[in-house]
């Protein structure tokens, strides 16, 4: 399993994708610029300091709360940009000093008109990724 994701060519793969995305592509940069239009952002952090596993547990809690909100009609999605200044969430959301802002997560009714939203990625098959031992 380790082999295979060492052959992965994360950036071509995200190139191509790029590439691929046409029209809906151009609205990328303006949607993201608006924070996607989300009508709610959940800020998840941890104490400075954190251990890895607890990193690990916020990642899966985060993960949570995106199938929670997709089981409820919601669309969500996380984003580096919910999260990209920091400085400026910490003092508009009094968040302490003592806290890491790690995941940013959009929730909100989808808009099904907007070309952002018709954005579909490619997926390797699940075989190419995983293997089970038995």
């Amino acid at each position: 399993c380790h082999e295979k994701i060492g052959q992965l060519k994360p950036q071509a793969n995200m190139a191509e994708w790029t590439n691929g995305l046409g029209a809906a592509g151009k609205e990328m940069g303006p949607a993201s610029a608006k924070l996607y239009n989300a009508q709610a952002i959940l800020y998840l952090t941890l104490p400075k300091g954190y251990s890895l596993w607890s990193l690990y547990d916020l990642g899966s809690f985060g993960n949570s709360i995106v199938l929670a909100a997709t089981n409820q009609g919601l669309a969500s999605m996380t984003a580096y940009q919910f999260i990209k200044y920091p400085d400026m969430l910490r003092k508009e959301l009094n968040i302490a000093d003592d806290e890491e802002i790690i995941i940013g997560i959009g929730l909100g009714y989808p808009d099904d008109s907007a070309l952002v939203n018709t954005i579909k990625s490619n997926r390797m098959d699940l075989d190419d990724i995983l293997t089970i031992h038995r």
